[in-house]
């Protein structure tokens, strides 16, 4: 029987650094860290932020690192995972690599070392900007129609916001993948439900996504179908249950 996959959120790593967490020596399972999830880690401003903060960073590092022959690795960013599952003999730029020689070097360093280094995490606004702006078409749903948008399905409203962005791009960076058509539910259901969940309340209550929002949202896209996601971000747990997608939830 193959092993059940459980995609991990980047507070699982820490956690097993800090050792509040105990890696699941489970046959049934197998852990598997996106790309995303190292890139989280190696930009983190943690490392900056004081001697306990890189502390707690370095022992996530070492613990991916310890774990390394026992994990999969998911060598892929999230847009080109989406793009990948129509495009299946493409071949893309995995990045791993990079992130593995920067970490066994990371451990080497002290706090002294990095703490007045300015962070070097990559910004995304200009995604959060874009998801921003264009939810403005749930708030005209909402104007229309708002005591009925409880039962109103903007499934459909949020692929469409996916798909263009993700075609965006794809013109941009990713030119060899094909243009998206669909984005297939059964296996994106966590991401679309989840993503759909946001962007319904940020219509409704004013506020906005945030960069940190993104970083959650970025890990689902790895969730398929028959795989579950491990985190510790209650928030977001609550937002799933909410959602009736508990069977996604590894809890350990």
């Amino acid at each position: 029987m193959k092993p059940t996959r459980v995609i991990t959120d980047t507070n699982i790593w820490y956690g097993i650094g800090q050792k509040t967490i105990i890696f699941p020596g489970d046959s049934n399972i197998i852990l598997c860290v996106p790309l995303i999830v190292l890139s989280e880690i190696y930009s983190s401003p943690n490392a900056q932020k004081s001697q306990e903060n890189f502390d707690m960073l370095i022992s996530a590092i070492e613990s991916i690192l310890s774990y390394k022959e026992e994990i999969e690795i998911i060598d892929i960013f999230p847009f080109e995972y989406i793009l990948k599952y129509d495009n299946l003999n493409i071949k893309y730029y995995g990045n791993a690599e990079f992130y593995f020689k920067e970490f066994e070097a990371m451990v080497q360093l002290k706090y002294e070392d990095v703490k007045n280094v300015p962070p070097i995490r990559p910004s995304i606004s200009t995604l959060t900007e874009f998801i921003n702006e264009t939810s403005k078409s749930y708030k005209k749903i909402i104007s229309a129609n708002s005591v009925k948008f409880k039962k109103t399905d903007t499934i459909p409203l949020t692929e469409s916001l996916l798909l263009k962005y993700i075609n965006d791009c794809r013109i941009d960076e990713n030119k060899v993948f094909q243009e998206l058509k669909i984005i297939h539910k059964k296996e994106f259901q966590l991401l679309l439900s989840t993503f759909d969940s946001f962007l319904r309340e940020v219509s409704k209550t004013n506020k906005k996504m945030t960069d940190n929002d993104w970083i959650d949202l970025f890990n689902l896209v790895y969730v398929g179908q028959n795989d579950l996601f491990w985190t510790k971000e209650k928030r977001l747990k609550t937002r799933i249950r909410e959602l009736k997608l508990e069977k996604y939830l590894f809890e350990k």
